[in-house]
């Protein structure tokens, strides 16, 4: 196999939530190897528990060179705990080591709205080598130490992930079916970016936006 399933959770957001994300995951990457890395003890994959820290940008980063690290093959799945992953995305096969490919299909919707938005994927999740993903990472953890240094200069903290990872190679969006990210009152940032003009009730392979919250319930 050339692709671990490289999967990351504060275990903050709603607990039916995440394992419903995580066992479609299992059923959907069809039996790649797993890496988990999470704040709390999981049966899922090869688990690396980090212990109850603080959620934050800097222990994402964190959480993500352990299950770079841990992984065991050429490239990486990087998976977060709010997405949704057809089976289409494990299924690809990158040609180049070097290139952070990203979903050119994405969605994301509210747990108290009535529609799925567009969303351009740019951020982390997508498939990307493993060596490429660690110095994306080092690159990452170097720019948030930075900015804590900054921060009593009134900076706001916020750090453009998109732009570090274009500087480290190639960043080209893929066709890795229809992802779709889960916004909750629990999770880590409530606010995203969203395509307005761009909405839909229904979405293959994932139904309708009932359907989507009837299986993913904040509980």
């Amino acid at each position: 196999m050339r692709t671990t399933v490289v999967y990351y959770t504060g275990n903050g957001d709603y607990p039916r939530l995440e394992q419903a994300v995580r066992e479609t995951i299992a059923r959907n990457c069809q039996g790649l190897p797993i890496v988990s890395v999470s704040h709390q003890p999981l049966d899922f994959g090869t688990n690396i528990c980090v212990g109850p820290i603080e959620q934050s940008p800097e222990h994402v980063y964190m959480q993500l060179r352990l299950g770079a690290l841990a992984a065991r093959t050429r490239f990486v799945a990087v998976c977060e705990a709010d997405t949704l992953y057809p089976p289409e995305f494990f299924r690809f096969s990158p040609r180049r080591t070097n290139t952070y490919y990203y979903p050119n299909t994405g969605y994301i919707t509210w747990n108290n709205a009535d529609v799925f938005n567009g969303k351009v994927m740019h951020e982390l999740t997508g498939i990307v080598g493993r060596e490429h993903l660690l110095r994306i990472v080092s690159a990452l953890q170097d720019k948030w130490a930075a900015i804590q240094k900054l921060q009593t200069a009134g900076h706001d903290g916020r750090i453009d992930i998109p732009r570090i990872v274009s500087r480290a190679g190639p960043a080209v969006h893929a066709d890795l079916g229809p992802v779709v990210t889960l916004k909750t009152d629990l999770g880590m940032h409530w606010v995203s970016p969203k395509i307005r003009r761009q909405r839909l009730l229904e979405i293959p392979p994932w139904g309708s936006i009932q359907d989507v919250w009837n299986t993913y319930r904040c509980e």
